[in-house]
């Protein structure tokens, strides 16, 4: 008989999901589990934060309202502030920010994530090269918050923020040449911060450098997918969506991912026939409706 899974050893598995393109799946059982007793909060603010990278900002934001304060991580708060801010309600995000720094005001990493989202004074100063240095310390300690702060910045991206994060973790690359073990998910920060950026070529490069260490990785998939292809850095978007999605032929995100390049590459009859095929298998599936809708606008 299986053993069943602890609170902690689910959720890890459910950010796996999330990072590798299983969003979809990751979120129907999320959903299931939040009203169940057992349901940790950080469980429910991954919940809310796939909704936020949808656009979906007032449902993430219901969603963490049913975080009881007592039980309330630092995350709640942290993606509440995001939230908020995206929403135009300052005043709120400026409340959430004073509670979040008066529960754990004293743990670095909390401090700085406030300071880089522009809530300190201090932030809106030029970064100098011991505020970088300092990041690297505390991210290298901390890999975490890389994902949760890159988050951020999609949600709400601010230009210093996203330039400050990218040098850090650049050192963050050069120092660990000899340990590949967080190579992808390093790459996979970098190509989403220089896209948000608008730098394209950096996306592109660290995007592809990132399938070298990992050739399977859905999301680096997926971010090649979004940029124009350049035989000088990497293998075109089709062939690397190929072959990824052949080695991962549920994931959902890497599926629309798929067809959406089909159809930005021209070949609009190859992508109705894969949206077909879905829509035929999965008649009600979110993702494949959204898409749908997408390419018929």
């Amino acid at each position: 008989m299986a053993l069943q899974e602890l609170p902690e050893q689910r959720l890890a598995r459910l950010t796996r999901w999330c990072l590798s393109g299983r969003r979809a799946q990751a979120e129907l059982e999320l959903h299931a589990w939040r009203r169940g007793d057992d349901c940790p909060p950080k469980a429910v603010v991954l919940l809310a934060a796939l909704f936020a990278q949808r656009g979906q900002f007032g449902d993430a934001l219901g969603i963490l309202d049913n975080v009881g304060q007592a039980d309330a991580c630092a995350w709640v708060d942290q993606l509440r502030i995001v939230l908020l801010l995206e929403t135009g309600h300052a005043t709120g995000a400026r409340v959430a920010a004073k509670r979040l720094h008066h529960r754990h005001g004293n743990d670095p990493a909390v401090a700085r994530w406030l300071e880089l989202l522009v809530m300190s004074p201090g932030a809106a100063e030029a970064v100098p090269d011991v505020a970088v240095e300092q990041l690297v310390d505390e991210l290298s300690q901390h890999w975490n918050v890389i994902t949760s702060l890159v988050l951020a910045q999609q949600v709400s991206p601010d230009a210093q923020t996203i330039a400050l994060l990218r040098r850090a973790i650049t050192v963050i690359m050069r120092d660990m040449l000899d340990d590949a073990s967080h190579t992808a998910v390093l790459c996979q920060a970098l190509a989403e911060l220089a896209f948000l950026a608008g730098d394209v070529d950096d996306a592109r490069r660290w995007a592809h450098r990132g399938l070298k260490a990992n050739p399977y990785a859905a999301p680096l998939a997926i971010i090649v997918a979004r940029i124009e292809d350049d035989a000088a850095v990497g293998p075109a978007a089709a062939t690397v969506l190929a072959r990824v999605a052949e080695a991962h032929p549920h994931y959902p995100d890497l599926r629309a991912a798929v067809i959406r390049r089909e159809h930005d590459d021209g070949r609009t009859n190859s992508a109705r026939m894969l949206l077909g095929r879905w829509l035929q298998q999965e008649p009600d599936h979110p993702i494949a409706a959204a898409l749908g809708q997408e390419m018929a606008a």
